[in-house]
């Protein structure tokens, strides 16, 4: 008789699995599922917050500054190298850099476009160039004419903006032929605006 209730135990045991495996096998699929929208969901946050890369950093390649008079500028930073000392005529179809003027002032406002060394990218950088002169740097707003800085100001443009109005600018920024010789070097910079 033990024998016969060992052997009605393990039965109704055995049964109860079997009954267990049959209704995750009915739900197998809704089981996959669920599972694998779980990972994805957990690898997108882990990735998310693993990949990010914070607006200040010095790897952000974009630039904005905006004032409380409601007067903003936008724009790629720059980044002149060796390789950027060219002669004018290749210069001109050197690298672009696309300028954001925004004015949402209810007023016309004059301004001054400039160009300006990155102080805070040069320390973080940890990077230097002594000899640096505001003439080595050649431009062109129009891709036609090369332009060079007249003085430490480095002033590119002076023109005005109507009110609530955007303007798109296209600069084209190198480096003077000159300074091929020199070896490794670079500077790092950005575009701002000031209200004349």
């Amino acid at each position: 008789m033990a024998r016969n209730k060992k052997k009605k135990k393990k039965q109704i045991k055995n049964q109860k699995k079997i009954t267990i495996l049959e209704k995750l096998m009915e739900y197998e699929t809704l089981y996959t599922i669920l599972f694998v929208l779980f990972f994805m969901i957990l690898f997108c946050v882990i990735g998310y917050y693993s990949l990010r890369v914070h607006n200040k950093s010095i790897f952000s390649p974009f630039q904005s500054h905006r004032d409380d008079r409601l007067f903003s500028v936008s724009s790629s930073i720059v980044t002149l190298t060796e390789e950027s000392s060219l002669a004018d005529n290749i210069g001109l179809n050197y690298h672009k850099y696309v300028i954001l003027i925004d004015n949402h002032q209810k007023k016309e406002v004059k301004y001054q476009l400039l160009f300006e060394e990155d102080n805070d990218i040069k320390k973080t950088c940890g990077c230097s160039f002594s000899n640096f002169q505001y003439s080595m740097i050649h431009y062109s707003i129009d891709q036609k004419n090369s332009l060079v800085f007249q003085n430490d100001k480095m002033v590119l443009l002076e023109d005005s903006i109507l009110s609530n109005e955007k303007k798109e600018l296209v600069v084209s920024m190198w480096l003077s032929e000159e300074l091929r010789n020199i070896g490794k070097f670079h500077i790092h910079g950005h575009f701002t605006v000031k209200e004349i």
